[in-house]
């Protein structure tokens, strides 16, 4: 009898558990596209609200998830940030770890810098800039862990990372030492002065005399 009334007990705590296994939902971007770039990091900002039974989309609250807690800036939830070349499948290009984010205090609303995580977990690429200048098409897969232990019980779709990010790209490329190939003899009709610098020496050409 004992033996059964375990059991039961058992069972019913299965149940419980799998009846309280956290579920929410990330609301994604808030405006349009969501990546803006900023030095060598893009921002990326989203909301996660409840999804649990007689509780959809409401905003979080106190204990809900377990990593939301009473007062400002002590919460616990974690977020894993893993980039794709592909929108499923494809390679595992890197993955960066957000630790103790803030939501509670903003209602669920989040706001993260990625490429700021300063120990990255190499796939493809063992640097977020590297990743930007090395590749075309990028994925963003977002894990939340409910609570806040570093388990990701909660994988949302991947999203493509929106080409305002580039801007990290541009910004290497403007400052490119390696770009010495130039083809110069296929430049023509100039409409202002150019600047050839080689080592110790510049030449300036004006374009109005076409002289240099």
């Amino acid at each position: 009898m004992q033996e059964k009334n375990h059991r039961n007990l058992a069972k019913i705590v299965i149940i419980f558990l799998g009846i309280l296994i956290p579920s929410f939902i990330f609301l994604g971007p808030l405006k349009g596209p969501i990546y803006s770039a900023t030095s060598d990091t893009v921002n990326l900002q989203g909301k996660i609200v409840r999804n649990d039974a007689g509780h959809e989309g409401l905003n979080v609250t106190d204990g809900y998830p377990a990593c939301v807690v009473s007062g400002s800036g002590n919460d616990t939830c974690d977020f894993r940030v893993r980039y794709y070349d592909a929108s499923s499948g494809g390679n595992l290009l890197l993955t960066e770890v957000f630790s103790n984010v803030e939501i509670g205090q903003y209602l669920g609303v989040f706001n993260i810098s990625l490429g700021s995580d300063l120990s990255p977990v190499a796939g493809v690429y063992s640097s977020f800039s590297g990743l930007i200048q090395g590749e075309d098409d990028v994925y963003v897969e977002m894990g939340f862990d409910p609570a806040g232990s570093n388990t990701y019980t909660e994988v949302f779709s991947r999203m493509p990372l929106q080409a305002t990010a580039y801007a990290v790209r541009a910004k290497y490329a403007d400052t490119a030492t390696g770009a010495t190939e130039v083809p110069w003899s296929g430049l023509k009709d100039p409409t202002e002065d150019l600047t050839i610098e080689h080592t110790t020496r510049k030449t300036l050409f004006n374009w109005a005399t076409g002289t240099g």
